[in-house]
């Protein structure tokens, strides 16, 4: 599973990070996105999710700072 790791990324960078990584994936999902556990990244990651209509979950219960994503 292709993945994208937010970790050390600027909040102010995020937001570009996250849209380039789903448009570069839209034809191999699903995958992974690692916040971290940031709030702030995580609602960043959330945003571009639901903007671009694509579901999410956490990759499992233990982990909460990563998020699965797909059509």
């Amino acid at each position: 599973m292709k993945e994208l790791d937010l970790h050390g990324v600027k909040h102010s960078d995020a937001e570009a990070k996250v849209v380039r990584f789903i448009r570069e994936t839209k034809s191999i999902r699903p995958v992974l996105i690692i916040t971290g556990n940031s709030i702030r990244m995580k609602e960043i990651t959330i945003f571009v999710i639901k903007k671009y209509g694509l579901k999410y979950k956490h990759r499992d219960y233990y982990n909460l700072g990563s998020y699965i994503v797909y059509d």
